[in-house]
């Protein structure tokens, strides 16, 4: 009876033990295809996912090895993160089905394509890391939109449009370690967390529109936390009286500013940092100068860098435009004032200027340091000034440069030089001086009176004169930026990308309208980051696409520069993040497909003219779709370009001899 009973007790262990293995086992098997559906469910809500995501397949699974499914990251059999980065997609994201996900904790859609408010992260409870940069999110973020979100300890939203004020929740995330929410339009003060957010390490609320007193929690993080809020103020800000009572209405005129961004706020003044908004009184202009003195920024997951993309909005007060603003601003500074800068100009002292062109004239150093500052504005890497040598009459433009540190001072010097090499060409504007330190960096150039090809598209229409810009004059400035961009490709063979950032905000217009290409060759002094995230070549379909350049990507945004002669508007392209500006490459294949290339045509260009310079500004307008061709390969080669542009001027020409 004993063994019966022995055995009997055995034989139940064993099924006891059998049926919870095979239970495991079930529910594992089980876990793998709920993770399965819930990623085939995520997929259904993205647009474009067909071919970015085409390992995504109902016929594999996930995390068993066999057939990767892209941008998964499997730990011990279960998905754990999506890495979806850069892969063209937009439309929803669908919470719900990553809800179905219990062992994901880190999640990634950093640049993509991406609308509307910000997802409801917060019933992922468990993340651990949330990613989603340069996409084009906006609107608030609930207040209480962290509650609850202890186990969270990176959160990156830079490069998108959000706004309202940072929500106060944020002083309830106690794991939070990276908290980066740049180049947004986040408005008001930013939260006093008191002691909270201990193991804060990266904090970051640059280019936003942030006003008030920066919280004794966050001031270590340093000046380039805070560059591009006009209205914030305290340490580690340069001036803090700034937010003294007698200024605080000026404090929130920032929030009302609709500025152009795609030069954006990346710009640094290391000498000198002027101001820019030139509607604003004097007083405010020169305060703003004052404080943007020291403004920094630092790379962030964006990107655009560069190229940002230019304005969040649309295109009035003009910032980021190669243009003088306004008078002399020492004369409207106090003497402390006017005491401060020159103790923050003094610091330049140390080191040579280096003339790269004689023939433009000799000075020093010391001749920049005494002369009046005149904001001319922002671009996408340097923030400029105008500046009469003294005793000399020479006018010139200094760019103060923050993040051209990727060389040393021996290379830095020897890539300048090839860039000052490029002399001769009538529409190349090359460098004529240099100053080198370690944390900024001076770049001297020819003062051009016009300004930039941007500003006179798109400027303030009292101080520019439209009209000028006719069709000959247009057709006049394509064919010389692509004589200039072709010759540069001839002098840079070696090259990826000769040129990289070629847009309107790049090209300078005489007083004869010749244009004239600046900022050509800088790849080599920025970081790899910086380059890939401002630079417009980085934002070319093959480069979203496949992350690969070429001279064919120079070729890309020369078309998109000549779409924006022919209809006038401001390119999307342009914009880092946010909404503004017309897609003039989607737009245009559209019209000529439904044979309306009338309606997208800047009508002053079109006015008064006849059939003859109509052909002719319908053929520019199909070459410049050539030059936007989603392939390289079938965009034409420079050479083809410049030779199809000449015939098209040549035959215009002709035409208006034979009028005459």
């Amino acid at each position: 009876m004993m063994v019966v009973r022995a055995g009997f007790f055995h034989l139940t262990l064993f099924s006891v033990c059998f049926l919870l293995s095979y239970t495991d086992e079930s529910e594992k098997k089980s876990q793998v295809m709920s993770e399965a559906d819930a990623l085939l469910g995520l997929k259904a809500s993205f647009n474009n996912s067909a071919d970015s995501l085409a390992t995504w397949s109902n016929t594999s699974i996930p995390c068993d090895g066999k057939v990767p499914w892209i941008g998964i990251i499997c730990v011990n059999g279960v998905v754990r993160g999506l890495r979806l980065r850069r892969m063209n997609l937009s439309g929803k994201i669908d919470i719900d089905a990553l809800a179905d996900l219990p062992y994901l904790r880190t999640v990634s859609f950093t640049d993509n394509f991406f609308t509307g408010n910000i997802p409801n992260f917060k019933k992922l409870r468990h993340l651990k890391a949330i990613y989603i940069s340069n996409n084009h999110f906006e609107g608030f973020i609930p207040d209480k939109f962290f509650d609850g979100m202890t186990h969270l300890k990176k959160f990156w939203i830079p490069g998108n449009a959000f706004s309202g004020t940072i929500p106060s929740s944020i002083n309830k995330m106690d794991a939070i370690m990276e908290l980066r929410l740049e180049n947004n339009r986040f408005s008001g003060k930013i939260p006093n967390v008191g002691e909270k957010l201990l193991r804060l390490k990266s904090f970051n609320v640059s280019h936003n529109q942030l006003v008030g007193y920066i919280p004794e929690r966050f001031v270590h993080f340093g000046l380039s936390a805070f560059a591009g809020n006009q209205g914030l103020c305290g340490k580690p800000m340069q001036f803090s009286h700034y937010c003294s009572h007698s200024h605080d209405h000026l404090l929130h005129s920032h929030e009302d500013m609709n500025l152009i961004e795609e030069e954006e706020h990346d710009e640094h003044f290391g000498s000198i940092k002027v101001g820019v908004l030139a509607f604003l009184l004097t007083v405010l202009f020169a305060m703003l100068f004052l404080l943007l003195i020291r403004k920094n920024d630092n790379p962030s997951d964006k990107v655009n860098d560069g190229f940002t993309y230019i304005g969040r909005n649309h295109m009035t007060p003009r910032r980021n435009m190669y243009r003088a603003e306004s008078a002399s601003v020492h004369s409207t500074m106090s003497e402390n004032e006017q005491s401060a800068i020159a103790t923050r100009m003094t610091s330049f002292g140390k080191g040579a200027l280096v003339v790269l062109n004689e023939e433009k004239g000799r000075f020093a150093l010391s001749d920049l340091m005494k002369a009046d500052a005149q904001s001319l504005g922002n671009g996408t890497f340097s923030s400029s000034f105008k500046a009469v040598i003294p005793n000399t009459g020479i006018s010139v433009v200094v760019k103060c440069i923050k993040e051209m540190n990727r060389l040393d001072s021996l290379d830095f010097r020897t890539e300048m030089k090839k860039l000052a090499g490029i002399v001769g060409h009538p529409n190349v504007h090359a460098p004529i001086a240099f100053h080198y330190r370690d944390d900024e960096k001076l770049v001297v150039y020819e003062y051009v009176e016009k300004g930039s090809l941007l500003y006179n598209l798109h400027g303030d229409n009292r101080r520019t004169n439209r009209a000028a810009l006719d069709w000959p004059t247009r057709l006049r400035i394509v064919k010389g930026i692509t004589h200039g961009l072709q010759h540069l490709h001839e002098k840079f063979p070696e090259s990826k990308v000769p040129h990289g950032n070629f847009k309107s905000g790049n090209i300078l217009l005489t007083q004869n309208f010749t244009p004239l290409i600046v900022d050509y060759g800088y790849i080599p002094f920025f970081s790899p980051f910086r380059v890939k995230t401002s630079f417009l070549a980085y934002k070319t379909p093959e480069y979203i696409k496949n992350n690969v350049v070429s001279p064919k990507s120079d070729v890309y945004c020369l078309g998109i520069v000549v779409l924006e002669l022919l209809t006038g508007n401001f390119p999307s392209q342009y914009i880092n993040s946010g909404k503004g500006g017309i897609d003039v490459v989607h737009w245009t294949r559209n019209a000529l497909n439904d044979k309306k290339e009338d309606e997208i045509l800047d009508h002053r260009l079109v006015e008064n003219l006849g059939s003859v310079e109509m052909k002719g500004i319908y053929r520019l307008l199909r070459l410049a779709v050539k030059l936007v061709r989603r392939d390289p390969d079938k965009r034409p080669s420079l050479t083809e370009v410049v030779k199809r542009i000449d015939a098209i001027s040549d035959d215009v020409g002709a035409s208006s001899r034979r009028r005459k």
